[in-house]
C-alpha cells in the first residue's frame, strides 16, 4: 500500500469537506460546533475500541468458568454431606427422644390424661415438621433419605388415631347422657326465662318512637274493632261494619295522608334496596373478582338476583295487604316503576363490564361464564314478570263492591289496571332486551376470535384447504363448553345468530369478488370445497343445538344457502345459468342485486355487465311473483325439495292435451312485444349512460330518439334487434320465441324430407284407420266397376275415375310409407 498517496488523498478529501462546510460567511459562526463534533467522534471511536477490547477479555475469562465448575464438583458433594450432618446434629435431641415421647403419650391416653397426651402429640408433630423442613432446605434429591424420615415418624399417625378414638368415645357418651336426661327441668327453666323477659318488657321503658306506637294503636282498632272479640260479638247484637261506616275512627283525609306517606317511604326503600342489590350482584357474585358463577340443577349458570328482586315486590304486596287491599295497586305501581329504572341500570352495568373486558381480554378470566349467568338471569326475570302479570290480572282487587270509610277508593280503577299491566309488559320487554344484549355480547366475543379466519373465506389462501373452516368450527366448539350453560332458547338464538353471521361472511365474499377463476376446473374445485364446508357447519350446529326447542329445521335452512350457491357455481352449461339463478332467487328472494351479480361474476365465462344485467332481470321478474302470506312467508323454504308428481296419461284426451302443450304455436304479438321491450331497455341504458356523462337533456332526448328509430327500423327489416344471431340464440328465454324457433326448425326438416304440411305426426302407426281407409277405397272401386255403362264415353270416364282413384290410393300409400321411413 502507498501510504503517502493515501494520506494525500485523505487530506484532499478533508480540505474539500471543510471548504464545503465554510462556503458562506455565516457558516464561520458554526466553526466551534464543527470542532466539538469532530472531537466527540474521536473520543467515541476510542471508547468503542476500549469497550470492544474489554468485551473480548471478559469472554476469554468466562470461558474458564465451566472448567472451574468441574473442578469444584467434588467440593460441592462434600459440602452437601456436611450440611446434612450439621442438620442431624442440631435436631439430634428430637430424633433420639421421639420413641420415648411416643411411649409416654400412649401411657397418658390409657390413663385418661388426654390433654397431656395432646400436648405431647403437638410437640412430636412440631419436631417432625422441623426435621423435614431442614431436610428439604438442603434440596436433597435422594428419595431414600425422605423414605427414612417418613418411616421414622410413622408412629405419629397411629398415635393421633388412638387419641381421636378416645375423644370421640367420650363425646358420644356425653351426647347419650344429654339425650337421656328428663326434659322437665329444662322446660321449667325456659318458662322462667320467658317470664323474666315479659316482666322486663313491662317494667322497663319502651324504646319505640311514640309516633309509631300511635300508628299501631290506630291500626289495631281499625283491623279489630268489628271482630268477633269486640263489637262484632254475637251477644252484643251490633252491626259493627255499619257503626264504623257511620262513625269512622280516623278521618278520610288522615288515612289518605298516611297511605301516601307509606307509599313514599316504600319508594325510597326500594331505591335503596335495588342500589344495594346491584352492588351486591357486581361485587359479591364476582363480576370483577374472577370467580366462576354457580350452577343450578339443570347445569345452568345463575345468580339469585331474580328471586331477590321479585321477593321484594312480594314483600311489599304482603305489607300493603295489612294497610288495605286497595292500596296494593299503588304499591305495585311504585315497585314496577323502580324495577324499570333498575333494568336500565343493570344493562349499563354489564355493558360497562363488557367494555372493560375488551379493553384487556386477559383481565377477566371468567368473563364468558359471567355473561352467560347474566343472560340466564334476564330470562328468568322475563318469566317472573309474566307470572307477576298473571297474578295481577287474576288476584288483585281493583274495585270493591263495598268500600268502607276507613279505606281509600282507588281512582279510575280500570285505567290504573290497564296502565299497570302495560308497565309490567314493558318491564318484561326490557328484561327480554337485556337478555338479547347479553347474547350479542357473547356473539361478539366469538366473532372477534374468528374474524381473521372469516377474512380468508373465498380468497386465494382459502382455495384447496379447509384450515380456515376447521379453525372456525374448533373455536365455536371451544366456546360451546361455556355456552352450553345457557338456557335452551338463548343458546339456540346464539347459535342461530352465529351461523347467520358466518353465512353472511360468505355472501359478502361473493359480493366483494375476492376470488376469480381461470377455468371450469378451479370453479368446480371451489364449489366442492364450499359443499364440504356447508356440510361441516350443518353437522356442527345440528349437534350443538339443544333439542328442547324444535328449531333444527331452521338451522338446516340457513346452511342450505351455501349448497344452493355451490350449485350455481358448479354449473357447466352457461345456457342453463339463467334458469339456475332464477331458481336460486325463488328460494332466497331477499338477496340483493349486488350479491347476485357478484355470485354470477365469479364465473370465468360471464362478464361484469352481462352478470349485472342478468341479476337485474331475474330480480325484477321475481318481484312480480305472488308472495307467501302468514308465518310461512318468514321462513326459508330452501330445504324443501320440490318434486314433480308422476302423471299417467290413460286416455286419448290426456294424450291430445300433452301434444298440444308440446306443439304449442308461438304468439307473434308477444314476441313482437318482447322485442320492443328490449328496444326500450337499450334506450334506457343509453339514456343513463349519457346522464352519467353530463350530457344536456335536449341532446340526450334527441340521440335516444334517433337510436330508438334506428332499432325499430332494424326490427321491421330483420325481425330482431340483436346484432349477433348466435348470441341471440344464447339469450333466448321466452317460451314463444323458443316455440317459433322450433317451428322454423321443423319446417326445414319437413321440406328436406318432402313431407306434406297437413301430415299428422304418428299417422303411419294408426293401422286400424289405415285398413278402414283402404277398405273404403276398394269398395268404391268395386261399385264403379259393377255399374252398367250404356255409352262408351261413360265407360271411358268411369275408367278414368277408377284409374285416378287407384293412383290416389297408391300415392297415399306411398306417401304414408315414405313418411313412415322418414
Amino acid at each position: 500500500m502507498d501510504m503517502p498517496a493515501l494520506e494525500e488523498e485523505a487530506f484532499s478529501a478533508a480540505v474539500k469537506q471543510v471548504a464545503a462546510m465554510l462556503r458562506r460567511p455565516d457558516q464561520l459562526e458554526k466553526l466551534s460546533h464543527y470542532k466539538q463534533r469532530a472531537l466527540r467522534k474521536k473520543l467515541i471511536s476510542k471508547d468503542v475500541a476500549t469497550i470492544q477490547k474489554c468485551s473480548i477479555q471478559i469472554i476469554k475469562e468466562l470461558d474458564e468458568i465451566p472448567a472451574l465448575k468441574k473442578k469444584l464438583q467434588i467440593l460441592h458433594e462434600e459440602n452437601r454431606k456436611h450440611i446434612q450432618c450439621s442438620t442431624a446434629i442440631e435436631n439430634l435431641k428430637a430424633i433420639y427422644e421421639i420413641q420415648e415421647t411416643v411411649d409416654q403419650t400412649y401411657e397418658l391416653i390409657n390413663t385418661g390424661k388426654l390433654l397431656h397426651a395432646h400436648q405431647n402429640l403437638m410437640e412430636l408433630e412440631n419436631a417432625r415438621d422441623n426435621v423435614m423442613f431442614e431436610v428439604f432446605k438442603t434440596k436433597a434429591e435422594s428419595l431414600y433419605d425422605q423414605k427414612i424420615l417418613a418411616d421414622y415418624f410413622c408412629e405419629l399417625f397411629k398415635l393421633a388415631d388412638e387419641l381421636s378414638k378416645q375423644l370421640w368415645y367420650i363425646i358420644g357418651r356425653t351426647l347419650e347422657a344429654v339425650r337421656g336426661t328428663d326434659p322437665g327441668p329444662q322446660q321449667v327453666a325456659a318458662l322462667l326465662v320467658f317470664l323474666l323477659n315479659i316482666t322486663f318488657l313491662i317494667v322497663s321503658c319502651s324504646c319505640i318512637i311514640p309516633v309509631f306506637l300511635t300508628g299501631v294503636m290506630f291500626q289495631l282498632p281499625m283491623s279489630m274493632i268489628d271482630g268477633k272479640d269486640m263489637l262484632g260479638h254475637v251477644a252484643l247484637g251490633i252491626d259493627a261494619q255499619k257503626l264504623v261506616a257511620d262513625h269512622p275512627l280516623l278521618p278520610r283525609k288522615t288515612v289518605t295522608e298516611l297511605l301516601n306517606r307509606f307509599i313514599e317511604i316504600t319508594k325510597n326503600d326500594l331505591q335503596d334496596w335495588l342500589g344495594r342489590t346491584l352492588v351486591q350482584e357486581k361485587d359479591v357474585y364476582d363480576w370483577y373478582k374472577g370467580a366462576s358463577p354457580e350452577t343450578d340443577c339443570y347445569n345452568q349458570y345463575y345468580t339469585p338476583l331474580a328471586s331477590i328482586l321479585f321477593q321484594m315486590i312480594d314483600d311489599q304486596i304482603q305489607l300493603g295487604k295489612e294497610m288495605g287491599s286497595e292500596t296494593i295497586p299503588n304499591i305495585l305501581f311504585v315497585c314496577v316503576e323502580e324495577m324499570l329504572t333498575f333494568t336500565n341500570q343493570y344493562k349499563e352495568a354489564f355493558q360497562a363490564f363488557y367494555n372493560k373486558h375488551f379493553e384487556d381480554r386477559s383481565r377477566f378470566r371468567y368473563f364468558t361464564q359471567t355473561m352467560v349467568s347474566i343472560a340466564n338471569v334476564c330470562l328468568i326475570c322475563v318469566e317472573s314478570s309474566e307470572k307477576l302479570k298473571t297474578n295481577v290480572r287474576l288476584s288483585v282487587q281493583w274495585e270493591s263492591p263495598q268500600t268502607s270509610s276507613t279505606q281509600v277508593a282507588s281512582p279510575r280503577p280500570q285505567s290504573m289496571r290497564a296502565d299497570l299491566l302495560q308497565n309490567i309488559e314493558q318491564l318484561k320487554d326490557r328484561w327480554n332486551l337485556n337478555s338479547q344484549i347479553a347474547v350479542k355480547c357473547l356473539l361478539s366475543e366469538v366473532v372477534t376470535d374468528i374474524t381473521p379466519q372469516l377474512a380468508l373465506i373465498l380468497s386465494s389462501k382459502w382455495l384447496g384447504t379447509l384450515s380456515a373452516v376447521d379453525t372456525i368450527c374448533f373455536t365455536i366448539e371451544d366456546y360451546y363448553q361455556d355456552h352450553c350453560h345457557l338456557k335452551a332458547s338463548l343458546l339456540n338464538s346464539l347459535l342461530m345468530e352465529l351461523q347467520i353471521r358466518v353465512v353472511q361472511e360468505y355472501m359478502k365474499a361473493f359480493e366483494a369478488r375476492r376470488l376469480t377463476f381461470q377455468n371450469y376446473e378451479e370453479r368446480k374445485a371451489a364449489s366442492d370445497q364450499l359443499c364440504k364446508e356447508a356440510e361441516r357447519m350443518k353437522e356442527l350446529f345440528s349437534r350443538l343445538i339443544k333439542q328442547e326447542d324444535d328449531s333444527s329445521e331452521e338451522f338446516e335452512t340457513v346452511t342450505s344457502v351455501l349448497l344452493a350457491v355451490a350449485e350455481v357455481m358448479s354449473l357447466r352449461d352457461k345456457s342453463l345459468l339463467a334458469l339456475e339463478v332464477s331458481s336460486f332467487v325463488q328460494k332466497y328472494p331477499n338477496i340483493s342485486v349486488e350479491q347476485l351479480s357478484g355470485l354470477i361474476q365469479m364465473r370465468e365465462d360471464v362478464g361484469r355487465s352481462e352478470a349485472r344485467q342478468l341479476a337485474q332481470e331475474i330480480t325484477a321478474q321475481n318481484k312480480l311473483r305472488p308472495k307467501l302470506q302468514g308465518k310461512i312467508a318468514n321462513k326459508n323454504l330452501a330445504h324443501v325439495v320440490v318434486s314433480k308428481d308422476k302423471q299417467q296419461y290413460r286416455n286419448e284426451d290426456d294424450i291430445k292435451r300433452l301434444e298440444s302443450k308440446v306443439t304449442r304455436k308461438p304468439n307473434k304479438e308477444l314476441i313482437l312485444h318482447e322485442r320492443k321491450r328490449k328496444i326500450e331497455l337499450k334506450c334506457l341504458e343509453m339514456q343513463d349512460l349519457m346522464t352519467e356523462q353530463n350530457y344536456p337533456e335536449e341532446e340526450i332526448q334527441e340521440k335516444v330518439g334517433k337510436y330508438r328509430a334506428l332499432l325499430r327500423k332494424k326490427l321491421e327489416e330483420e325481425g330482431d334487434v340483436d346484432d349477433d344471431e348466435e348470441a341471440n340464440e344464447k339469450k333466448v328465454k321466452d317460451s314463444h320465441i323458443m316455440a317459433q324457433m322450433m317451428q322454423e326448425k321443423n319446417d326445414r326438416i319437413r321440406r328436406a324430407l318432402n313431407i306434406k304440411k297437413d301430415y299428422v305426426s304418428g299417422a303411419a302407426f294408426k293401422f286400424n284407420e289405415k285398413k278402414a281407409e283402404m277398405a273404403e277405397v276398394a269398395s268404391l272401386n268395386k261399385n264403379l266397376l259393377q255399374r252398367p255403362a250404356p255409352e262408351v264415353e261413360k265407360k271411358e270416364e268411369t275408367d278414368e275415375e277408377t284409374s285416378e282413384s287407384s293412383s290416389t290410393s297408391s300415392y297415399s300409400s306411398s306417401s304414408s310409407s315414405s313418411s313412415t321411413d322418414a
